[in-house]
């Protein structure tokens, strides 16, 4: 359960990969791995979407990040304008011990922080519809995270989330393609995100829940 626009989001499912791959798997191309013991180990990795701070309402411009963490403190978020630059520093630092690190540098002051609603509707909306389906999904998501935290992108673009999706989700066809930032897709992800709330009883991210086949969740 993650936010594009959450940092420890982006670091969580690194670390997560990272994990995966120290096993031979690769969530993103569907590849399983072996255990110890010699048995096969197979992962189906998905994201599940999730507002930030949905009180705060961001322009499509986006907000520059020192004004974003004020007013994210007065709706609540324990990181804010107090801890900003702390915030930062402790995010760099362990974003630098990922494999490979990641550097977080479009993360801070001189940086905006954007809505995620049509970058999070490309992934888990529109991706999935491409012959990839989930695995689509994933890459796309691990995707817009390096967009975002290491390139700075605006994924309010509807022509920047496009460019993604042409990599990370070949074969969309081109209705599909058009419907990136659409209503329709705005309401379909606005009620996965509702859904997980309630299902997986989200009220902060990332969070990962972990399906054993066979065994129904908690």
């Amino acid at each position: 359960v993650a936010d594009l626009a959450c940092p420890f989001c982006c670091i969580g499912t690194a670390k997560f990969v990272e994990a995966l791959d120290s096993m031979g798997i690769n969530p993103a191309l569907g590849i399983a791995g072996s255990r110890s013991d010699g048995r096969k180990l197979r992962v189906e990795l998905q994201f599940v979407p999730f507002f930030l701070n949905p009180e705060l309402v961001l322009p499509a411009e986006g907000m520059e990040f020192s004004d974003y963490m004020r007013e994210a403190g007065k709706v609540g978020d324990v990181h804010n304008e107090s801890n900003a630059s702390e915030t930062v520093v402790q995010l760099r630092k362990l974003a630098s011990t990922c494999k490979p690190p990641l550097e977080l540098k479009c993360l801070g002051e001189g940086n905006k922080v954007r809505p995620t609603i049509d970058a999070l509707g490309a992934a888990l909306v529109i991706a999935p519809r491409s012959p990839g389906g989930n695995l689509a999904a994933n890459a796309t998501m691990l995707a817009l995270y390096r967009s975002i935290f290491e390139e700075g992108a605006d994924i309010c673009d509807p022509a920047v989330l496009r460019s993604v999706l042409a990599v990370t989700a070949p074969g969309l066809s081109e209705s599909d393609l058009a419907a990136v930032a659409s209503k329709d897709v705005r309401e379909e992800l606005t009620k996965m995100e509702s859904d997980a709330r309630f299902v997986h009883r989200a009220q902060g991210v990332p969070l990962f829940r972990i399906k054993i086949e066979g065994v129904p969740l908690p």
